[in-house]
């Protein structure tokens, strides 16, 4: 299987779409994301644009019981003008990334801050996130004999809570496992602030400094993007995504009818990813997602998961 790519056809994907299209992706099984980097702009005999092949570079997700071989993959990058003579010096094979390439480097790709792994298992991003919030600690653990509790949110709010809000929704496909391992770091940070027992229960402490965690944020983020896709405040890319029972059949009225349509999944790994984790919570909220107003809505959820948190102490 050949793939062939001309010089003046750019593809690109910004890390939002890939949130949009994402679980069709995995739900195909098979996708191919060519991945261009670019050098200095050269020039060039058409349109004045060159890319540096050198570093032109694919990865291929799939699911984990999907094997490919390399010699069954083959994808090249076309510097050959369309309607000229082809020139075979100017058609380069690509490299692939995949994550038992004997180059590390080529192991795993970051994009906007996010570590993509052929699997979309994200562990690689979470190990280097564990090391991030693993030097936050650090800090937390030198500055308690100088700073008060006053202090220490704040610098908890610098050197940790930032690195947990960044691209939350994409962290929402990883499993339980990897959430886990940042909610036990968590955990240690918020007993450093608090000056509380290694072993000490986090919920009373996690209300009392107002801060949430891991997976309650995760949960905030994912309802809170879900009220603007529903009520047209997010981007224009997300509309129709996601349609309600009502437009999907409106012969009969249904007691849920407002309930947004979840696709079906056809392998357990699929309920993890935004297609159908995100409307499947969203139905879920109850009477309170019928609240038009953000601002509201936002205080709201906060109040309800806090409480939440409140009754396990």
């Amino acid at each position: 299987m050949t793939f062939i790519m001309q010089q003046n056809c750019l593809l690109y994907c910004s890390l939002m779409t890939l949130v949009r299209y994402l679980a069709t992706i995995i739900l195909r099984n098979l996708l191919y994301f060519v991945t261009l980097n670019y050098n200095k702009y050269q020039t060039d005999h058409s349109n004045k644009l060159a890319v540096n092949v050198k570093k032109c570079k694919y990865i291929l997700f799939h699911n984990k019981s999907k094997k490919f071989q390399s010699e069954d993959l083959k994808v090249v990058f076309n510097q050959n003008e369309i309607g000229k003579t082809e020139n075979p010096d100017k058609i380069t094979c690509m490299d692939r990334i995949f994550t038992n390439n004997p180059v590390v480097d080529d192991r795993t790709y970051k994009y906007l801050g996010i570590t993509l792994d052929e699997n979309f298992t994200l562990n690689f991003h979470f190990d280097n996130l564990c090391k991030k919030l693993a030097r936050g600690l650090f800090c937390l653990r030198r500055a308690k004999n100088f700073l008060n509790t006053k202090g220490l949110r704040s610098l908890y709010f610098a050197l940790f809570h930032s690195h947990l809000l960044y691209c939350s929704l994409i962290l929402n496909c990883s499993t339980n496992t990897n959430i886990k391992r940042i909610l036990t770091l968590q955990k240690k940070a918020i007993r450093i602030i608090t000056i509380a027992a290694y072993n000490s229960h986090t919920a009373a402490l996690f209300v009392n400094l107002k801060i949430l965690p891991f997976d309650k944020i995760l949960y905030f983020r994912k309802i809170q993007f879900m009220h603007g896709i529903v009520y047209k405040n997010e981007h224009k890319t997300f509309v129709n995504v996601w349609k309600t029972n009502l437009d999907r059949n409106n012969i009969q009225n249904l007691r849920n009818a407002d309930n947004l349509d979840t696709v079906a999944p056809k392998f357990e790994g699929f309920k993890r990813f935004p297609l159908y984790d995100f409307p499947r919570a969203w139905n879920e909220v109850g009477d309170m997602k019928l609240q038009h107003n953000a601002t509201t809505f936002k205080i709201w959820l906060k109040n309800e998961l806090f409480l939440q948190l409140w009754e396990q102490t």
